[in-house]
């Protein structure tokens, strides 16, 4: 089965046993996931004169082309589970019933599904510098937002679910409730209430 694919949109699937990120041959647009490059651009040097931040249609080569792509990095001290969807998590029904918290109450890695298309990682702990940064995939909904859901610790228990996340985006996780985001251009973007509110 094509990961990329995988789940098909409709089919819950347990958070657990989602694809990584890394069985992704290519992103919704087209691309290759071979050609998004592991960290975020802005923290790269950028050359004289390169126009950033732009969308463009694929058969121009005067754009830079933002990725369908976000870079989550984990600054907390315990490792956390990472799935980026489309759609939010489900709720998973037991012999207990179904938690009904607004915050996820009780459900964890092993009781949530989500509706593909989804990929999911295991971040490390930040002292663990070669895994607590990753890229994913995104594919985005009519209003070009993605979730990323964030589960802590090694019980992996939901800590933050259905944060929005657009494209070229990188989420910081430091063990509060919400993300810091940060934008392809590297500006930090405003939460509220009702989400992100893009400066671009």
């Amino acid at each position: 089965m094509d990961p990329m694919h995988s789940p098909q949109q409709g089919d819950p699937v347990l958070a657990k046993d989602l694809a990584l990120p890394e069985h992704i041959e290519q992103l919704p647009d087209g691309m290759l996931w071979t050609d998004v490059p592991d960290t975020p651009k802005y923290l790269s040097s950028v050359g004289t004169g390169e126009i950033e931040n732009l969308r463009f249609s694929p058969r121009s080569s005067w754009f830079e082309r933002i990725p369908n792509a976000v870079w989550v990095q984990n600054m907390h001290t315990d490792e956390i589970s990472v799935v980026v969807s489309q759609y939010g998590p489900n709720r998973q029904i037991s012999g207990a019933g179904v938690t009904a918290s607004a915050t996820g109450g009780g459900l964890s890695y092993n009781t949530t599904s989500f509706t593909g298309p989804a990929t999911t990682k295991t971040l490390g702990p930040c002292t663990d510098t070669s895994r607590c940064w990753s890229k994913f995939p995104l594919w985005t909904r009519r209003n070009g937002f993605g979730v990323i859901t964030i589960f802590k610790g090694s019980n992996k228990k939901l800590y933050i679910e259905n944060d929005k996340v657009m494209a070229g985006f990188t989420a910081y996780f430091d063990d509060t409730p919400n993300l810091k985001m940060v934008n392809y251009k590297g500006e930090v973007i405003t939460q509220n209430p009702q989400g992100i509110e893009p400066k671009y």
